[in-house]
This record gives structure tokens, sequence and C-alpha cells, in this order.
């Protein structure tokens, strides 16, 4: 019997094309992991902004032909507010909003990065941002909004993560889109998919009703490598012979029995983020981007988005849910009062004057996004070898420490059950 740990989108795609008897075990109610919608008082929050951002045809395929969810395509509409300013992203090539002194000045460090001397090397975060876009991009977004958002400065984060998610700016782009006045749309995610309806958890959802194999409110709270056991929080075991993890590596290796020093002390070196989405419907909206960056320390949230924007109410679509992040390492933050928050929304002009806040749901999301820091690909390369040898394939975005999107989830659960096929 194989079994799986955890009913996120990689732990439900490794179910539903495994075509061995499986046990898929999930310590919620519900499936979806952070890909989960919820209904609060009749208003739909996800965990923030998640989107499909696809690569693979196949996988719109699988959601709308499969798992029969209506997909609307939308072309992302995205800004940054800075010195009183709404500007365009990515910030690096749509600089024509800002006053003329952050305009010079961003402009002269990217001429200087593009034709001046280069870098001898390029071994941290902060230094491929200041080798490719120049100290002006660097001071004025690039490093307080990722040192915000990871709560780990640039300068000790890898690159390794960067891969598609960072657009890499052009000069003469960023000169032509200010002479021009058009912004430049760039990166993974300037086109995605969202559910017509219920949510991006319908995907997940519908995903759960193919599979008959899982066991809901079922929490893994130890596991006897050696023996291939694991226990759970009514205490209940369960025998496998092999075992698929889709649990954060950390949570696994403290879970496990019997595991040599050398990959608990592995275990302890990785880093992570957890963040707060403070989810609010509001009447009064007055922008229309699907979500927006603050670099700037004096507002407490590093980002914040609107849900109705790809998921309009259409009982009341004078009402707008939005998704208001705030970051806080290892720790959880410590989050204003919604009075403050929406006072925020005003100072913006996100909101109106007589702007009100209707409702709201607060949720707390442990290891929201994997810090690369000089620790990690070793960390999890002693990790992983370990559990591999012991027949545990621990993947996805959480079991593989890493940083990926929603179709990774797909594409990492159905490579697994693949892998698992085709052994004996």
């Amino acid at each position: 019997m194989i079994g799986i740990i955890g009913a996120g989108l990689t732990g439900l795609a490794t179910a539903f094309y495994l075509k061995k008897e499986c046990a898929l075990f999930e310590k919620e109610s519900e499936a979806g992991g952070h890909s989960r919608t919820f209904n609060h008082n009749g208003h739909l929050y996800d965990f923030g902004g998640h989107f499909l951002h696809l690569r693979n045809e196949w996988i719109k395929q699988l959601v709308t032909n499969e798992l029969g969810i209506n997909l609307n395509s939308h072309s992302r509409y995205s800004g940054i507010f800075l010195d009183n300013v709404y500007g365009k992203y990515p910030f690096q090539n749509n600089l024509q909003n800002y006053p003329v002194d952050i305009i010079v000045e961003c402009l002269e460090g990217l001429a200087k990065a593009k034709y001046g001397n280069k870098f001898k090397s390029i071994d941290t975060f902060e230094d491929y941002i200041m080798a490719t876009m120049g100290e002006g991009i660097a001071r004025h977004f690039m490093i307080p909004y990722n040192t915000k958002l990871w709560s780990v400065p640039p300068s000790e984060m890898t690159t390794n993560w960067m891969d598609r998610f960072v657009p890499e700016p052009q000069f003469t782009l960023a000169l032509k889109n200010l002479l021009s006045n058009e912004p430049i749309a760039e990166g993974y995610n300037k086109d995605f998919y969202y559910p017509e309806n219920d949510g991006i958890g319908s995907i997940s959802i519908a995903l759960s009703k193919r599979i008959h194999c899982i066991k809901y409110d079922s929490e893994v709270i130890s596991l006897d490598i050696p023996n291939k056991k694991m226990e759970f929080s009514d205490g209940t075991v369960f025998n496998y012979n092999k075992l698929v993890n889709t649990m954060p590596l950390t949570e696994l290796v403290m879970r496990s029995k019997n595991v040599p020093d050398y990959v608990r002390d592995a275990g302890r070196k990785l880093n992570w983020t957890n963040i707060t989405i403070c989810n609010v419907s509001v009447k009064g909206l007055k922008i229309d981007y699907n979500w927006v960056y603050l670099p700037e320390k004096r507002y407490p949230f590093f980002r914040f988005g609107n849900y109705s924007k790809v998921s309009p109410n259409k009982d009341r679509p004078e009402i707008k849910n939005l998704y208001i992040e705030f970051s806080g390492g290892k720790d959880f933050s410590t989050i204003p009062p919604l009075n403050k928050i929406l006072e925020y929304l005003k100072e913006m002009k996100a909101v109106s004057p007589d702007g009100e806040i209707i409702d709201s749901l607060i949720l707390p999301v442990k290891y929201a996004y994997i810090v690369y820091d000089k620790y990690r690909e070793e960390s999890v390369k002693i990790i992983q070898d370990f559990y591999k040898s012991k027949e545990v394939y621990s993947v996805g975005r959480f079991g593989n420490w890493e940083y990926s999107s929603m179709e990774d989830a797909i594409l990492h659960g159905k490579a697994t059950a693949e892998i698992l096929n085709n052994l004996d």
C-alpha cells in the first residue's frame, strides 16, 4: 500500500494519476491545502492570490474537460504604490509615473548596470539586483520590497529560485516605454486563468471528488521510517511500503523517528516565511488593479489584491473582496486592527473616503514562502537523499522545499505517480 501525506494539489495529482492502491491522508476536513477557497458570510476568499499560470495545455484540458471547471483568461493589471504614486509592474521597465528624480536615478543605475562595469560574480539575490538593475531600482523597489516579502534581506538569499519569476530589465526597453508611456507586461504571471465560479479552491474540490482513497481529519504525528509506519493524532497506525510526502520538509524531519542527526541538523537549517492574509470585503474601492506591491516601510503589508477583479460579486457588484498580505518571517506578524487597515487603504486612495469594511476573515499561512538562503540547497539534498533511500518521495512546493506554482504542483504529482507506476 502506498501512503500519501497531504491533499493539496501535489498529493491530489499523485493519487489521481496513480494506478496502484493508495491511501491519501489530509489533516484538514477538506482538500486543497493552500489552494482552498473559503465562503465566509457569502464572501469568497482564497489564501491570497492564487492563479493558474499555465505553460502546459494538457493541464488546462485536465481542469476544463476532466474536472468540468470553466476557466476565464485574464491579463495581469498590477501596480506598485511608491512615493504616493501608482505605477505599473514590473517596476524596472515601467518608470514613467514616478517623480523625475526617481526616474533619473533608476535609469542612470540601469544604464550603468547594462553598459558599465560588470560584477565579477553573482552570489546573492542582491548581487543579481545590483548587476542587472542598478542602484536606483535596487533602492526604491527591489531591495525594500523583497525584504518585506521574505523577511530576509536579498543579500542573504541565493539566485537559485528566480528562474522565470523575476523579469530581467532592459535599458532600451525601459527607456522606450518611458518615452512612449505604454506599460510593458512581463513576467511568468502576465497572463493567467481563474475559475469562473467558486474560487480557486474549486479545482482541488473537483479533483478530490474523483479520488476515493482520501482520509480527512488525519494528521500524521510521527513516522517510523525504518519500519514504514505512520501514527495519527487519533492513535491509529498505517503501514506503507512506499510513501509520498507533500507536507513541509521541516515537518517531515521533525515528525520522523530514528532519523540520523545529520538529517535533523539539515532540517533545522531550512528557512521560511509565514504570512497572514487579512481578507476583507469593502465598499468604495477606487482602483482596478489585480494586485498592488508596496515596497515602503510605512505600510505594514507588502501586497494587497482584488479577488473581485477576476471573480466579481454578481449579486452585489459594489462590494469588492480584497486580500491584504503581511509577512512575519518564521513568526506570524501582528496585524493592525481593521479600522487602521482601512485608513491605510484610504490614504493610498485605494478606497474612497466614505468606504467601509463589511466583512473580514484572517487566515494565517505557515510556510507561505520558502527562503533560498545559503543553507537551502545542501540541506534539501541531504534530507532528500536520506528519505529516497527509505522509499519516501518528498515532493511539491513544500515537500521539496521550493518556490513553485500551482501548475508545478500538478506536474510534480503526476511525475511522482508515473515513477511509482513503473516500480515493481
